[in-house]
C-alpha cells in the first residue's frame, strides 16, 4: 500500500514580515522602473555570478526576485501552473507529497490579481554584509528548529544587519521555510498564504528597497529555510 506524506507545515509564508524604519529619516519614494529587456536581465545575472559570498541558490533567489519586481506579470503563468496542483487546501509539492495551506487557491488567485495590477519596481543589488546577517539567523535557527524574526540572542533583523555595516532609511526581512528552489521561495513570498496583511509580498515589491542579502540552509523541522534582508541603502564595514 502506498502512503501519501502530508506536510502539515506552516502556511505558505510563516510569519508576518518584519519591517524596520528609522523615523528621523524619510525614505525617498522611488519611481517605478520600466520592464528590463532580456539583455539587462543577463547583465544582472553576470554581476551576481561574481558575488562569491552567495551560493548558487542564493544568487538565484535574488535573480528571481528581480525578475518579478521588474516584470510582475511574468509570474502569472507560474502561479497558474501551481494552482492546478491543488486538492482543496492541499498542494502537491512532490511525488506523493503535499503541503497544507490555510487559504488554498483563493490566495493564489488574489496574488494573480495583484501581479496584474502592480507597477514594476527597480531591481535589487546584493550585499555581502546583509547576506552575513541573513546567514546568522540561518545558523541560529536551522539546527534548533526554531522560527521567527528574533534570534536566540534576542537580536532582531535591524541589529543583525548592522553587525556588518549600517542600513539607512529603511530595512526589512523575509523568511521562507520549506521551499527548495528559488522559484518556490519567491512564489511563496508573493502568495503569502495565511498572512492577512501580505507583509512578505509588500517587502518583496517595496520600491524603497534597493539592496538585498540572502542566506539559505537546512532547518531541522521544515527541512530548509531562506532568509532575505532588504534595505534602502547599506554601508558595508
Amino acid at each position: 500500500m502506498r502512503h501519501t506524506n502530508l506536510w502539515a507545515v506552516f502556511p505558505m509564508t510563516l510569519l508576518a514580515s518584519s519591517f524596520y524604519q528609522e523615523f528621523h529619516l524619510r525614505p525617498s519614494l522611488a519611481q517605478p522602473a520600466p520592464n528590463l529587456p532580456g539583455v539587462e536581465i543577463k547583465q544582472t545575472r553576470s554581476i551576481l555570478s561574481r558575488a562569491n559570498y552567495l551560493s548558487q541558490l542564493e544568487k538565484e533567489v535574488i535573480i528571481e526576485t528581480n525578475k518579478v519586481r521588474k516584470n510582475p506579470q511574468s509570474y502569472i503563468p507560474i502561479m497558474e501552473e501551481y494552482k492546478n496542483r491543488f486538492q482543496e487546501k492541499r498542494v502537491k509539492v512532490g511525488e506523493s507529497k503535499y503541503m497544507l495551506t490555510k487559504e488554498g487557491v483563493t490566495a493564489v488567485d488574489e496574488a494573480n490579481q495583484f501581479l496584474k495590477s502592480v507597477r514594476p519596481v527597480g531591481e535589487l543589488s546584493s550585499s555581502a554584509g546583509m547576506s552575513l546577517a541573513a546567514r546568522d539567523l540561518v545558523n541560529d535557527q536551522g539546527p534548533k528548529g526554531t522560527f521567527g524574526h528574533d534570534g536566540s540572542d534576542k537580536s532582531d533583523p535591524s541589529v543583525r544587519i548592522n553587525r556588518y555595516g549600517k542600513w539607512l532609511l529603511s530595512a526589512g526581512e523575509n523568511i521562507a521555510y520549506g521551499p527548495e528552489t528559488a522559484q518556490g521561495i519567491v512564489m511563496q513570498l508573493i502568495i503569502d498564504d495565511g498572512v492577512p496583511n501580505r507583509g512578505h509580498r509588500k517587502n518583496l515589491f517595496n520600491p524603497n528597497f534597493k539592496i538585498a542579502g540572502a542566506a539559505y540552509g537546512r532547518h531541522s523541522v521544515y527541512k530548509t529555510m531562506c532568509v532575505i534582508e532588504y534595505a534602502s541603502s547599506y554601508q558595508e564595514k
